[in-house]
């Protein structure tokens, strides 16, 4: 006959209260310590220049575009500058999204008045004129074509363009980019190509 000898059952040593709390504050402090950490590294706020895009352009219509905390402020620019061989961008990020300007001209048989119109009678756009430039424009993207004769092609066009590089899933408002296309495009009209006729952008 097999006989079980029962032992008495040995609580664990419990932890004094003392301890427990020492636990819990350490706990607290690492919680505390990432909060901190992720505050500052994705919740500072997104410092816009004054002047963007190679010091062409007033920040101010970049800043309603861009989340207003997030990762730095930061460009790359390319033909921005004087003497300009008719193709250029500038790209932007700031807040965890991005914003790409650039320009092309185009020769005259690229793009008819008919093309433009197509473009802008697409879904979700909405057409755009300012003075003698048409386009289209919407809350991710804007463009503009503007005349400007050369010897060579008398119905060259440029193209002016404002587009959402990355987004975090907000759109930006219609008009906030139609304001950026329209001062981007006076920009490159003007000062960068000297167009004929880019006076006239000055109506809108």
């Amino acid at each position: 006959m097999t006989v079980v000898t029962s032992h008495p059952v040995v609580d664990a040593p419990r932890p004094s209260r003392r301890a427990r709390w020492i636990a819990v504050a350490a706990g607290c402090a690492v919680l505390a310590g990432g909060i901190a950490w992720w505050a500052l590294r994705e919740g500072s706020a997104v410092a816009v220049p004054a002047k963007v895009c190679d010091s062409s352009l007033s920040g101010s219509l970049v800043s309603p575009l861009l989340p207003d905390h997030g990762t730095a402020y930061s460009e790359e620019v390319q033909g921005f500058g004087k003497d300009s061989s008719g193709v250029g961008f500038c790209s932007i990020r700031g807040g965890g999204q991005g914003l790409h300007l650039s320009y092309h001209r185009w020769t005259g048989d690229s793009y008819s008045d008919k093309t433009i119109e197509e473009l802008a009678s697409a879904k979700g756009r909405q057409a755009l004129k300012v003075g003698t430039a048409k386009g289209d424009v919407s809350n991710t993207f804007g463009e503009l074509f503007v005349q400007c004769p050369s010897k060579a092609d008398p119905d060259s066009k440029v193209q002016v363009s404002v587009e959402y590089l990355q987004r975090d899933g907000t759109k930006g408002a219609v008009a906030d980019l139609r304001a950026l296309t329209v001062a981007a495009t006076r920009y490159v009209a003007e000062d960068l190509l000297d167009c004929e006729g880019a006076e006239t952008l000055d109506a809108g």
